[in-house]
């Protein structure tokens, strides 16, 4: 079978996901449903004693967070995941499964989301360097590059000119790998390898990942408020 089969009755409900383990690396969040886990069934995964025996580190799991279907890839493994068997799926079914994906990087900062990131980039954005940070929310670089022009501006022409040039030509060379770096100094960490039906679905993906942190968030907080009142 291949990875975009499931069967709606086969599901694994992901109850929890401790902290700094491999599988929040990989990605996973509680309340997410794997579908499909390389060409394993969920349910051969709950049930197998060593399921990383089973699974390689570049196969991917078919994940839906809410009503977001992506895939997760296996990485460094899914120890630490709390996971049983759950309810049947509905409203989705194996022919709404796109045949083709597009992989990136998934950044993740704990607690806030996922900030989802490409492969490669267009040329077009080593023309606009500001844009392809604000695109991508790396707020703090694109001031910093507007401050740079504006600095630069001040002393004349032939150094805004200098300053632009070299933030066309440093997007150019760094690419993806610049915009990783940059996410990793905003305390986003590229731990995690994903995949889309369509690159629409990204913007979807980091709104849901970040709805559901916030409820977590809240969650333990409600739950630490709790405690402290009834220890007292």
């Amino acid at each position: 079978m291949t990875e975009q089969a499931f069967s709606p009755e086969d599901v694994a409900a992901v109850d929890f996901v401790e902290r700094g383990s491999p599988a929040e690396r990989a990605g996973l969040l509680a309340g997410d449903r794997i579908l499909r886990f390389g060409r394993h069934m969920p349910s051969e995964i709950i049930a197998h004693e060593d399921p990383m025996s089973l699974l390689g580190r570049a196969d991917w799991m078919l994940v839906l967070r809410e009503d977001v279907l992506f895939k997760i890839a296996v990485g460094g493994g899914i120890e630490g995941a709390a996971m049983r068997r759950g309810e049947r799926l509905e409203g989705i079914e194996p022919s709404d499964v796109s045949e083709d994906w597009t992989a990136c990087h998934g950044a993740i900062a704990r607690g806030r989301g996922i900030l989802v990131l490409p492969d490669r980039i267009s040329p077009f954005w080593s023309l606009v360097p500001p844009l392809l940070f604000a695109r991508y929310h790396l707020w703090q670089f694109t001031a910093a590059i507007m401050l740079i022009y504006l600095v630069a501006g001040a002393f004349g022409l032939v150094p805004a000119l200098l300053a632009y040039a070299t933030s066309m030509i440093t997007v150019g060379a760094g690419g993806a790998a610049l915009l990783r770096d940059a996410a990793g100094k905003q305390g986003w960490h590229s731990t995690a390898r994903i995949a889309l039906a369509s690159w629409g679905d990204a913007a979807r993906l980091e709104v849901t990942t970040a709805k559901v942190c916030l409820e977590e968030k809240i969650r333990l907080q409600l739950e630490a408020a709790k405690a402290a009142a009834a220890a007292h």
